[in-house]
């Protein structure tokens, strides 16, 4: 039998330019057929003549964006640069929130053609340098510039050797500087050579810097020569607009949110701690560097950035049930996870429609089609209560399963548009949020990686684990890390937020600080402004990110300044109501603040949202208030849900509660343990430790007093 020839693959060298729209989840969950009408029409009006005019095709849309390739780079380059000044002059009088604005990567490669299709290398590179293209920018590869050189009127600025994600080597990128629109426009078209901006120096990051209002406040710049924000300034502006818009708020459980950083989950803190000192000395100085933003020359403006991280793919949900009117229900679903998960900034969220279930297998291969680190999948089907609702995450290139869910629903979610963003807005902030299941997987993936080489999303990731691992090796290599990204990308806003909350941490249990401040909690109260700087910092960069405006709240709560604490957290919440993370941890600076009843609300609520997987000191916030209203037997019992052997602060929480019930011989020995995992430890030094999370005098007295009973030392 004569053996069959191969089919032969076609192949050729093309430019590759990859482009997506900013924020597009964001846009389509806000109107979706608006912005449907929208961007179909700039892509009527402004890219596909340009792509036309300059010989490249369109190979294929991706939802929020397409593919396209061109016969040589100064084609790809100059139709870029047509289509993104004609969109920038459409869009010019839309508010920066809602308007529609494109990054585009452009590469040289040789790439797999396929009727409506195109593989390779080249392509992965253009996507990825797409991902570090600034909104309405255009980031091109050094195959790409080095054709160009002297071809095109544009400037560059050389963003030097990047690591783009799953590409091997480090590519050297360069970004479009824009001029005037006037000055743009004739670019595309112009023979004049380019002006290279940081070509054999240093690379150039940012271009250009923006000075934003946020919300109703406006940061005031000190007249010090280190540009540190006017602290005094902002807070007494804020506080009267804070003020005057809180005399409009309704109380009530529902509606005044104030509420607390998630506290570490720690270990001892004497063990362990002397050996990271000796590698890790950071002066006093050193810790508030990063929570000083940088200067703003006048005029300037500032560019905010985010830290790509992976790209998942949302697959549609299969109905099941055997019942065609879950079909819409299963649809509904899947858009609104997919909206859900793109409120949190880092990560990039492509959707697919599939008319039957997939293998594992077609999972990994379609992900490598569209660069996927990670699939959402799932399915409808049958049970006992009504309906089970089974959502999966899984990692693309792996191909195994990294985190499942499911949820129990009766037949009013047909009907049930509140139950239906519920549920989505849940399973997205278990896979999504900062910590959820795509932060801890990519956590433990690069725990092996030194922490120079670690990526800004990477940094990122460390930051927002390190108090969940609760270590100060975890700490340490987070805030060594976050201050790094904090200098070299100072317009990072994630950053600058997950900073804040590593201050924060530091703060509370001393990790990583000199050690006279280690043991004394009044001595590191100093970091109390810097958090609140590097909290202000992320604001005045993205004043519409939920994460963002939940750490300024944090930051606002490690000064206890209440009224403003509670304005930031209602924002929070209203930009991201399903984020357990953010109700149950802002939960507890709402009751430790004195608002006992919305506190512990809030935290049960988060409680429920994140089920076995809940941090246990969201317990404390109904704990401490049986506590203070004198039901001391349920707060003991409240206690006990929280309780966790390894931390002293549940030996101190337990020590206390007892002592009320005159269990004396339980309490001390709680006592007993506490001093074995902090033995320098006192009423003084919990007084202190209660004293800045903000908990009232009356409290701390009534403390104090039950630990004296359970035999806790004075000093």
């Amino acid at each position: 039998m004569a053996q069959e020839r191969p089919v032969r693959v076609e192949r050729r060298l093309a430019a590759i330019l990859a482009a997506d729209v900013v924020g597009y989840s964001r846009l389509m969950h806000r109107d979706e057929e608006d912005t449907h009408a929208r961007l179909t029409s700039l892509l009527t009006e402004a890219v596909h003549p340009a792509i036309a005019e300059h010989r490249g095709r369109i190979v294929k849309n991706t939802g929020d964006g397409f593919l396209a390739e061109f016969p040589s780079a100064v084609e790809a380059v100059r139709g870029a640069v047509q289509f993104q000044t004609r969109i920038k002059e459409i869009t010019i009088d839309e508010l920066g929130d809602t308007r529609i604005a494109l990054r585009v990567g452009i590469n040289i490669g040789d790439v797999i053609v396929e009727p409506h299709d195109i593989f390779g290398d080249g392509v992965n590179i253009a996507a990825r340098l797409e991902g570090i293209a600034e909104p309405g920018g255009i980031c091109i590869a050094s195959s790409a510039y080095d054709q160009i050189r002297g071809k095109v009127g544009v400037q560059f600025a050389d963003l030097g050797e990047q690591n783009l994600k799953n590409i091997a080597c480090p590519i050297r990128s360069y970004a479009v500087v824009w001029e005037t629109p006037s000055q743009a426009t004739r670019a595309s078209t112009a023979t004049t050579s380019p002006t290279i901006l940081g070509h054999g120096s240093e690379p150039v990051s940012h271009v250009r810097q923006r000075k934003y209002p946020f919300g109703p406040f406006r940061i005031v710049r000190s007249h010090e020569e280190t540009g540190l924000i006017g602290h005094s300034a902002v807070k007494e502006t804020a506080a009267r607009r804070a003020m005057h818009l809180l005399a409009n708020i309704k109380s009530g459980p529902n509606t005044v949110l104030g509420m607390m950083f998630l506290l570490a989950a720690v270990g001892a803190l004497a063990v362990g701690l002397i050996g990271y000192w000796t590698t890790w000395k950071p002066a006093r100085t050193e810790l508030v560097h990063a929570s000083t933003a940088p200067r703003t020359p006048t005029g300037s403006v500032i560019k905010p950035t985010h830290s790509q991280g992976p790209i998942v793919l949302i697959l549609p949900l299969i109905n099941n049930t055997g019942d065609p009117r879950y079909d819409a229900v299963a649809s509904i679903l899947t858009e609104h996870i997919g909206a859900s998960i793109g409120k949190f900034s880092s990560l990039r969220v492509i959707e697919r429609s599939l008319a039957e279930p997939m293998t594992t297998t077609e999972y990994g291969q379609l992900a490598r089609k569209t660069s996927a680190q990670y699939v959402i999948g799932g399915s409808l089907r049958g049970s006992a209560k009504g309906m089970a609702i089974s959502i999966q995450l899984s990692d693309a290139l792996a191909a195994s399963s990294v985190w499942s869910r499911n949820f129990e629903v009766g037949s009013e979610i047909i009907s049930s548009t509140s139950l239906q963003d519920e549920l989505a807005g849940q399973a997205a902030t278990l896979i999504a949020a900062y910590p959820g299941a795509i932060a801890t997987a990519e956590y433990k993936r690069v725990q092996a990686k030194p922490t120079g080489e670690l990526s800004s999303y990477e940094c990122i990731i460390q930051g927002v684990l390190a108090g969940t691992v609760g270590t100060p090796a975890a700490v340490i290599r987070a805030r060594e890390c976050l201050d790094r990204v904090t200098r070299e990308e100072s317009a990072n806003a994630t950053a600058w937020a997950v900073l804040a909350g590593v201050m924060l941490n530091q703060r509370s249990f001393g990790f990583g600080l000199p050690q006279d401040e280690a043991r004394s909690i009044d001595k590191r109260l100093y970091l109390n402004e810097a958090i609140l700087k590097a909290s202000l910092r992320a604001a005045e960069l993205a004043p519409d990110d939920s994460f963002v405006r939940f750490r300024l709240a944090i930051g606002y709560f490690a000064n206890c300044q209440t009224d403003l604490l509670q304005y930031e957290a209602e924002r929070a919440i209203a930009l991201n109501p399903y984020d357990a993370y953010a109700i149950g941890s802002l939960g507890l600076s709402l009751a430790f603040s004195g608002h006992w009843d919305a506190g512990a609300a809030m935290a049960e609520k988060a409680l429920g949202l994140m089920g076995a997987s809940a941090p246990s000191l969201w317990w404390y916030a109904p704990a401490k208030r049986h506590w203070s209203r004198g039901e001391h037997q349920e707060a003991y019992e409240t206690f006990r849900r929280g309780y966790v052997e390894g931390l002293w602060l549940s030996h101190l929480n337990m020590a206390y509660a007892l002592a009320s019930l005159d269990r004396l011989d339980e309490a001390k020995a709680h006592v007993t343990k506490l001093l074995k995992l902090e033995p320098e430890f006192s009423i003084r030094e919990a007084n202190s430790f209660f004293r800045t999370y903000c908990l009232e005098p009356s409290f701390r007295e009534k403390m104090a007093s039950a630990l004296r009973k359970a035999g806790l030392p004075e000093e």
